[in-house]
């Protein structure tokens, strides 16, 4: 009588293969912990009052839980007694400033030394955004739209504000009038859309009676995966670049390419209409534009006051057209 061991060598081969399956997964979870852990230390060498974080997730699990605005509150009143407090954004760690003599000095006194946000590292062209670029580059921008908050260039897009601030009156009524339940959030979303879409490029899309207008839609699909590029970035730091190596987008492709069109077939309109010596429209992009010709400051109705507390005195410089076309300049 023979005895035939090959099926038990396929069943100790696989059982090997399950084995090395399982290290390698356990593996990389360890890597991924003590990466993702390595900052949770830094507030209690610093000496600052900071919630406990949980390995790898840091405090962002109660965040989620809770909403961010009820978090922070809680945490607010948790340190009362503290000027400065903060948590563990998974593995960033994050700082808030009680203290409202501290507040003033960041945000006033030493406002210039504070140039930079949370970095979230992104592909173009949402790395152009106004929230995502850094340094010099970021004072430059902020320097040349500045002067387009003033009081005098604000008027002048007031009138889109008031156009649809009108038809969301007429809708509320008429939606009074059917005795319909009224969903404020959507209603809310479809107004704002319609304020950036008027304001910033003189466009009517009257979200609240055309929604299916295909600027709502690509917009919406842009705004409904912010909520994937956060997760994605918050728990998978190291590959806010490299999701397109996998074929994996935060950001979907054909909105993204819609949305930049659109700004570049409007610029292109825009500077033919201004080369042609015909009217200029009243909006944000035209304001933009006019930073590319001339120090707008000069044609402006800004008070001292204004112009000290603005600096746009300091290193003024034209926009470039990505700057100009960056999608929280046309969607923020």
């Amino acid at each position: 009588m023979s005895i035939d061991f090959s099926c038990w060598t396929h069943v100790m081969d696989f059982s090997w293969i399950i084995t090395a399956l399982l290290i390698l997964i356990v593996g990389i979870l360890v890597v991924y912990v003590v990466y993702m852990s390595t900052e949770h230390g830094i507030f209690k060498k610093l000496g600052i009052p900071a919630l406990t974080p949980w390995p790898a997730v840091g405090n962002i699990l109660q965040e989620m839980r809770m909403g961010p605005l009820n978090f922070q509150q809680q945490q607010y009143h948790k340190f009362k007694t503290e000027k400065v407090y903060g948590y563990y954004s998974c593995k960033v760690p994050v700082l808030f400033i009680r203290d409202l003599d501290m507040i003033r000095d960041i945000t006033v006194k030493h406002f210039s030394n504070f140039v930079n946000r949370r970095e979230f590292q992104m592909n173009e062209p949402y790395n152009y955004m106004l929230s995502m670029i850094k340094d010099d580059h970021w004072k430059n921008v902020r320097n040349t739209m500045s002067p387009t908050f003033s009081t005098g260039k604000l008027r002048r897009m007031f009138h889109h504000i008031s156009d649809s601030t009108r038809t969301l009156v007429e809708h509320l009524r008429e939606q009074k009038i059917s005795g319909k339940a009224v969903e404020l959030k959507h209603i809310v979303s479809c107004y704002t859309m319609d304020v950036i879409a008027s304001t910033g490029f003189s466009v009517q899309i009257n979200s609240l009676k055309d929604e299916r207008s295909e600027f709502v839609l690509k917009s919406k699909k842009i705004m409904d995966s912010m909520g994937r590029m956060a997760l994605a970035t918050f728990f998978f730091p190291f590959m806010s670049k490299k999701w397109d190596m996998f074929g994996i987008r935060i950001f979907p492709k054909e909105p993204t390419r819609f949305l930049s069109s659109f700004v570049d077939e409007a610029l292109t309109e825009r500077k033919e209409v201004t080369n042609k010596g015909q009217s200029k429209r009243n909006d944000f992009l035209q304001l933009l534009l006019e930073s590319e010709e001339e120090d707008i400051m000069d044609n402006d109705n800004m008070s001292k006051d204004e112009a000290q507390e603005l600096k746009i005195s300091t290193g003024r410089k034209p926009l470039s057209r990505t700057d100009i076309q960056s999608p929280d300049k046309d969607l923020a």
